[in-house]
């Protein structure tokens, strides 16, 4: 323990050898010692000193020097002990990578952190092996394609019908999935959280699941679905010219939308979704077929608004509603009998403003849906100038064209 103060300063050297000698029994081996001490650099300092740690146990003739590793593996090898990534590792075709049981890799390097990735070859993880440092574990069924730092070097690296697991852990800034179909997934929805917005982009199929988001949005999208598990938003979904869309989200979007569907269809709401405190629960716009069942509305002004050719059927007795009558406007479907949840319902737009508003101005529905639209095309448009940190004028501009010629044509025909 001397060598170690020696090398690596005496206070530095006493966290890590008190922390890692605090983990494991008094009647332990070298070797174990060795083991909790070096996880324990890894824990507190992300690995920083691991070669010199493991160089002095290595003096004294206990197990090994770490070996440090970068580029392109140009053999089969295995892996059985400490591993210190140095640079991002690709295992290229005709070559096997195994990390055995007793193998510990350390993706982290002081401040760096870098990727293990298959370009053709194989990852072959065995039981028990530790990985320090990833994100993101890229799988195709089930073999194991890489580590990554980052969600989003996961997803530039996937292929359609790969898997992108999610470790535990809050995450800063957006993440984009475009023109892919892959499964994006948490270890836990309470335990995995974005910091941001999780969007997929004309993508003809994927799956979301098990993990909590600042914001959800699908554009150009078919084929998404939740495969049974909730996903937590904290702003709300958002689905754009999206169709056969199968969501379970929880989502609470306090004076705005908690989910919308805008153009599409066949869109299902199901498996204990959650709408709450919201102005609308869930919102339609040109969107038909719209199937919400096992669905809790709680404390919104409406619950659900389907208008401008949409439609929406909530079986009464699968779901659960803000009031009773259920507040809705437009083309949706309650039959059976109505259950109420235990919230109290928002006061803030009451069922009879609603409809006083509706009987004073006949074609309010309609042009109120309209500045709903222009405020949704809004959002969209600045998540993606967010992301790409430019505006794509030709890209948006046709449908703000669209709605606000839509207004003027509505003003225009109704002057009082």
């Amino acid at each position: 323990m001397w060598d170690i103060r020696g090398d690596i300063t005496a206070s530095v050297a006493d966290e890590i050898i008190y922390d890692g000698l605090d983990a494991i029994p008094s009647n332990s081996t070298f070797l174990q010692y060795r083991k909790a001490i070096l996880d324990a650099d890894v824990f507190d300092y992300n690995g920083s000193h691991l070669n010199t740690i493991a160089h002095d146990f290595y003096l004294r003739g206990i197990g090994n020097d770490v070996e440090t590793v970068s580029g392109t593996l140009s053999s089969s090898q295995t892996w059985s002990d400490y591993v210190q990534l140095s640079g991002n590792v690709s295992v290229h075709s005709g070559v096997t990578l195994i990390i055995a049981a007793s193998a510990v890799i350390n993706l982290c390097n002081g401040s760096n952190t870098y990727s293990l990735i298959s370009t053709g070859g194989v990852i072959s993880l065995q039981s028990g092996a530790t990985i320090n440092g990833w994100t993101a574990c890229l799988k195709s069924w089930s073999s194991t394609k890489g580590f990554f730092p980052t969600i989003q070097s996961a997803i530039n690296n996937a292929s359609n019908g790969d898997g992108i697991e999610v470790n535990n852990g809050t995450y800063n800034g957006d993440i984009t999935i475009n023109n892919k179909i892959v499964t994006l997934y948490g270890q836990s929805v309470s335990g995995t959280i974005i910091n941001g917005v999780v969007w997929f982009e004309n993508c003809e199929g994927g799956q979301l699941y098990n993990l909590t988001s600042d914001y959800i949005e699908m554009d150009g999208c078919n084929n998404i679905n939740t495969w049974g598990h909730k996903i937590i938003t904290g702003s709300g979904l958002f689905c754009y010219s999206s169709t056969d869309l199968d969501v379970s989200p929880v989502a609470s979007y306090p004076d705005d939308i908690a989910l919308e569907f805008i153009y599409g269809t066949n869109g299902l709401i199901d498996l204990y979704a959650q709408l709450t405190n919201s102005w609308i629960g869930a919102y339609l716009y040109n969107y038909s077929n719209a199937t919400i069942t096992t669905t809790t509305f709680c404390s919104n002004s409406i619950d659900i608004e389907a208008i401008n050719y949409s439609s929406a059927d909530a079986d009464a007795s699968e779901n659960k509603f803000s009031s009773d009558p259920v507040s809705y406007i437009g083309n949706v479907s309650v039959p059976g009998y109505i259950t109420i949840c235990s919230m109290p319902k928002r006061s803030k737009l009451s069922i009879a403003s609603i409809n006083n508003m509706m009987a004073t101005y006949p074609n309010y529905e309609k042009f109120s849906s309209l500045i709903k639209l222009y405020f949704a095309l809004t959002k969209i448009v600045k998540n993606d100038t967010k992301q790409t940190g430019k505006f794509h004028q030709a890209k948006f501009l046709s449908r703000y064209y669209n709605i606000i010629d839509s207004m003027k044509t509505f003003i225009q025909n109704n002057p009082g």
